[in-house]
């Protein structure tokens, strides 16, 4: 960003912490909202959807504002994809494996994280940090087109168990 959009060390630590304040704007509306279970896997689709288009807006920006804007919207979409993402693999997840289930979960995450930092450090080196971003957020579309509708027909009988208490 400092190359790219001419931002200052101080504007690229405050597009870091609005980035965060939107993490926790997020969090916090996931503690205070009561959202029936039959939503979450719908939330968690436009989730992944509105990160896409985040990931994207931010590959094509042109000023360092545009970033920090959409990395609110970025930080908030990330917490509700991680509340209501995890919340679905504890509430469909057996009692007797659950903590099994959930640390094998969250090795996944951190091998993911570590291993795309190091390609996507890689990949900037050889391509650049624009087009990184621009091709993150194609393949992250086109997962999400393989596998959202999948997602999104599964839903429709999540939480029905709830309307039966």
């Amino acid at each position: 960003m400092k190359d790219q959009l001419g931002a200052t060390p101080l504007i690229y630590g405050i597009v870091g912490a609005v980035f965060a304040l939107g993490a926790i704007t997020g969090g916090i509306f996931t503690t205070l909202t009561k959202v029936p279970l039959r939503y979450h896997l719908r939330i968690v689709t436009v989730a992944i959807l509105m990160i896409v288009v985040v990931v994207f807006t931010i590959a094509r920006a042109h000023h360092w504002w545009v970033v920090m804007s959409f990395g609110f919207i970025g930080g908030a979409c990330m917490s509700l994809l991680n509340a209501y993402g995890i919340g679905f693999i504890q509430n469909r997840t057996e009692e007797a494996v659950r903590a099994r289930v959930m640390s094998t979960f969250n090795a996944i995450i951190t091998v993911g994280s570590v291993t795309s930092t190091a390609i996507a450090g890689i990949a900037i080196t050889a391509f650049g940090v624009r087009e990184v971003f621009q091709a993150a957020a194609v393949i992250g579309l086109v997962i999400l087109l393989i596998f959202g509708p999948a997602v999104l027909k599964a839903g429709k009988h999540y939480g029905r168990e709830e309307l039966a208490k």
